[in-house]
């Protein structure tokens, strides 16, 4: 697995995460977390890019009451790609599986 780009932001009362990953088969896989002020608004998913279509498929998603990462708040400081590596190990895990 090789990691291509990973990025934290805030911005509309969410913490948001992304990773793009290279997975050791040569499958590109996307990981989008967002945690949001509201719980019912945050969500954690995977996609792979689909060579034939040319498009990004989601294969996986966490429901929110069993992200880890809720326990963070969108006024926090110092939220790091740290605080979303359980979350998105999770997606990777199942998203291996799932990917045709």
């Amino acid at each position: 697995m090789k990691r291509l780009t990973q990025k934290v932001w805030n911005a509309h009362q969410s913490w948001y995460y992304e990773s793009l990953i290279l997975l050791e088969d040569g499958t590109k896989v996307k990981v989008q977390i967002r945690r949001n002020a509201y719980d019912f608004q945050s969500f954690a998913q995977v996609s792979f890019f689909d060579q034939t279509t040319f498009k990004w498929r989601e294969v996986a998603e966490t429901p929110h009451p069993q992200m880890k990462c809720l326990n963070i708040s969108y006024v926090q400081r110092g939220i790091t790609a740290k605080d979303f590596e359980e979350d998105e190990a999770l997606l990777l895990s199942e998203a291996r599986h799932l990917i045709p």
